[in-house]
């Protein structure tokens, strides 16, 4: 299970389009809007200056918005369908 944390506001398409990815995989995350003043501090001390949601994290790496998670899915993708390939190798 991976622990996953998103970072979004009100009316943020992408941030919709992030939690729709985990959603369809199953994937159980915690999200949490910077509208709330301590979530946004929050997030401030973890990446002072960003400006931008949805900002995720998945088991504790910084992963970035949507575009940066649709290719950390498509590497995780490769790299299980490469893993699958030298297994039956074997």
């Amino acid at each position: 299970m991976k622990n996953i944390v998103i970072y979004t506001q009100d009316r943020c398409v992408f941030c919709n389009f992030a939690k729709r990815e985990f959603e369809t995989r199953g994937w159980e995350y915690t999200s949490h809007n910077i509208t709330e003043i301590n979530n946004y501090n929050s997030l401030q001390e973890l990446l002072p200056g960003i400006r931008t949601v949805p900002q995720i994290w998945i088991d504790d790496k910084h992963i970035g918005g949507y575009d940066d998670l649709m290719k950390w899915l498509l590497a995780m993708n490769i790299k299980r369908r490469q893993g699958n390939d030298e297994m039956e190798k074997k």
